[in-house]
């Protein structure tokens, strides 16, 4: 794991993990440090286990086709589409209107896990 994170993350599973390098490499980086919107963002998507499916959805240089990505999270579960979301708010830094309750209402002790290092990763928390 260390290939793709240089501190601590909460990993669900080594599918988690290795869906995670393969976003962030898809993106352009090598850790998900490099650019934290992205690699929150990567994070979060992959502990769906929807990470190759998401990987078509990014083009050679990086960037994200969002409307190709949202035709494929229709048919998604809740839980799915929350860490979705709240990943998507992350990365667009924008929050205003968002409702955190909403994303975690409903998750199980492995989700909440996962919620809480991503904000650890946004928030740079780990690092103090």
């Amino acid at each position: 794991m260390s290939e793709v994170m240089k501190s601590g993350v909460y990993f669900k599973s080594e599918e988690h993990s290795k869906d995670a390098k393969k976003i962030i490499n898809r993106m352009g980086f090598r850790y998900l440090e490099e650019n934290v919107e992205y690699g929150v963002y990567a994070y979060l998507v992959s502990a769906t286990g929807k990470g190759s499916v998401f990987c078509e959805c990014i083009d050679p240089v990086g960037n994200i086709n969002f409307s190709r990505w949202e035709e494929y999270m229709r048919d998604y579960a809740t839980t799915e589409i929350a860490l979705i979301e709240f990943g998507f708010q992350l990365y667009n830094g924008n929050t205003g209107g968002y409702a955190f309750a909403k994303t975690i209402y409903g998750m199980d002790r492995e989700n909440l896990k996962v919620i809480r290092s991503a904000l650890n990763l946004y928030l740079g928390w780990d690092t103090y």
